[in-house]
């Protein structure tokens, strides 16, 4: 199996929790959720990466005790992502 590289994993991370998130969303406000394991594949298919590659991969960096750092730094983008998009949306301005 192919070894994904660190970032493309935090990518991934980072997809599949923003992905989460709108579907809590929807959920919260009882709209139509669309199926989330096609919108996972979607993800997988913009990354080149199949979800069976994925989970190898997981279970790799795990192995290695380098996933928690992979995940971490995707928490702490989400976390920095988050925070810029309140501050924009207190002073007004766009949101990239």
């Amino acid at each position: 199996m192919v070894e994904i590289p660190r970032e493309e994993m935090k990518a991934l991370l980072i997809e599949m929790h923003m992905l989460d998130a709108s579907v809590k969303t929807y959920i919260m406000y009882n709209k139509v959720v669309f199926v989330k394991k096609q919108a996972y594949e979607t993800i997988f298919k913009r990354h080149h990466v199949t979800e069976r590659q994925f989970i190898w991969n997981i279970i790799n960096y795990t192995k290695k005790k380098d996933f928690d750092g992979i995940y971490d730094a995707a928490i702490s983008e989400l976390t920095e992502r988050k925070a810029d998009i309140e501050r924009r949306m207190i002073s007004n301005a766009p949101v990239k």
